[in-house]
């Protein structure tokens, strides 16, 4: 894995992945093969990336902070269920949600519940690289830039002492003027949703 993570401190992987805009209006896609998540509320905007859920392996990915804004958070979500279910609401800030875990302003949120430790902040232009390891609890570990690699959150996949089953996939909550792109996965586990490149609508 650290062949792929140092592939992501220089910024050169991207991704080509497909977003059907019309299901998800603020991911952006043309001829660059990444993708953007612009905001322009004045309140919360949270949007899924439309791609297969990670379930179980290990899958990294990065973002780059195209433009910064007061309130700019990134992580996972919970994939919507295959019989519709909305499980994220994209009008509220998602680390207010039970299915959401962000990442922002030096902090790790997961259901307004803050985790232990301390975190780097990041900026425009910075690049973060994101691992979910689903290969016993779930944990997430981001690294910014060339910085260390730090735990936001584990015990993703655990109700208690029992183990359950969840599909994540990667998410931002932004305001106005805040700008994400997606740079794409560096290597992913075959053992998601079928795959964890984009689809083309909801599954």
């Amino acid at each position: 894995l650290e062949a792929y993570k140092a592939q992501a401190i220089n910024a050169q992987t991207k991704g080509s992945l497909c977003i059907k805009t019309t299901r998800v209006p603020c991911w952006e896609s043309g001829e660059n093969p990444s993708h953007d998540f612009n905001c322009s509320s004045e309140g919360f905007s949270t949007e899924l990336l439309e791609c297969g859920g990670m379930k179980t392996g290990v899958y990294i990915w990065s973002m780059r902070v195209v433009r910064i804004c007061d309130w700019a958070w990134v992580g996972v979500g919970l994939k919507d269920s295959h019989k519709s279910t909305t499980l994220i609401d994209r009008k509220r800030w998602l680390g207010d949600q039970e299915n959401g875990w962000v990442y922002g302003r030096g902090a790790a949120i997961h259901f307004t519940r803050r985790s232990g430790g301390t975190f780097p902040t990041y900026g425009k232009g910075d690049v973060i690289m994101f691992t979910l390891d689903l290969t016993e609890r779930g944990s997430l570990h981001a690294r910014v830039g060339s910085g260390e690699e730090v735990c936001l959150f584990v015990d993703m996949l655990m109700d208690g002492e029992k183990k359950v089953d969840r599909s994540f996939v990667p998410a931002v909550s932004l305001r106005d003027p805040g700008k994400v792109r997606f740079l794409g996965f560096l290597t992913q586990s075959s053992h998601g949703e079928g795959t964890t490149t984009a689809s083309s609508s909801r599954e």
